[in-house]
């Protein structure tokens, strides 16, 4: 009896016990479908449904195109922002370099540079810059 005492006050305990969804609108409609598919009779359309369901299915026809157009803009601000960033990298790899390519072709013109490591390393940027003349310059 002490332990009826105990649970009695206890909401939890309380909403365990109480009775499924009561009053809930879906709780009552489900005994009333199952009793008709029981009879085999089949639940009428109401003629209102077709038009709920088209109005439906405008609405998510409507949001996936939008979704759609919003990817396809997502795309191409991507591919623009990976242009813009490349561009903005080689530049900015460029303007690092021409110091030095002008300091090693300085160097070369007054005969610094005629052998030793530095020499060979000197050879090799320039021959590989050769190849992007037109942008280093």
């Amino acid at each position: 009896m002490a332990e009826h005492e105990n649970t009695a006050g206890d909401p939890l305990e309380e909403a365990f016990n109480a009775p499924a969804a009561e009053g809930h609108p879906e709780a009552e409609e489900a005994p009333a479908a199952t009793d008709q598919a029981a009879a085999g009779e089949t639940p009428e359309p109401s003629e209102e449904t077709p038009s709920e369901d088209a109005k439906l299915a405008a609405e998510r026809l409507d949001s996936l195109l939008r979704l759609q157009a919003e990817f396809t803009n997502f795309k191409n601000r991507a591919a623009r922002e990976k242009e813009q960033l490349r561009e903005f990298v080689a530049s900015d790899i460029v303007s690092l370099l021409l110091p030095v390519l002008d300091d090693i072709d300085a160097a070369r013109k007054h005969g610094d540079l005629k052998e030793g490591p530095f020499a060979a390393i000197a050879t090799k940027l320039e021959e590989s810059s050769k190849g992007r003349r037109g942008t280093l310059r």
